[in-house]
């Protein structure tokens, strides 16, 4: 997820770290209106700042694979099991 968010980041919105005291205002609006923007220290992203709203979606997003990757894992582990292909174990030790 992290490389498909930084291919839409344009270079307009990419801000030294240093700058953020005292530009602060300008860059809150600009996350809000324009889109993240993203902080580089030493020429490398080490902060996004971005509007409340496209946060929680991002979030929102990220559940949604999280509960579908555990759903496909939960199905294709009955799947083994009623192919006989589980083994069960009485310890922790045995794995």
């Amino acid at each position: 997820m992290y490389f498909v968010i930084m291919a839409k980041i344009e270079t307009s919105q990419l801000k030294p770290i240093s700058k953020l005291p005292r530009n602060y205002k300008e860059y809150v609006t600009e996350a809000k209106n324009k889109g993240p923007v993203v902080f580089m220290t030493r020429s490398k992203p080490s902060v996004v700042l971005v509007d409340f709203n496209y946060w929680e979606t991002l979030t929102d997003i990220s559940q949604e694979l999280e509960e579908k990757v555990a759903l496909e894992t939960i199905k294709k582990s009955e799947e083994e099991y009623t192919q006989g292909k589980a083994k069960k174990l009485r310890s922790l030790k045995n794995l």
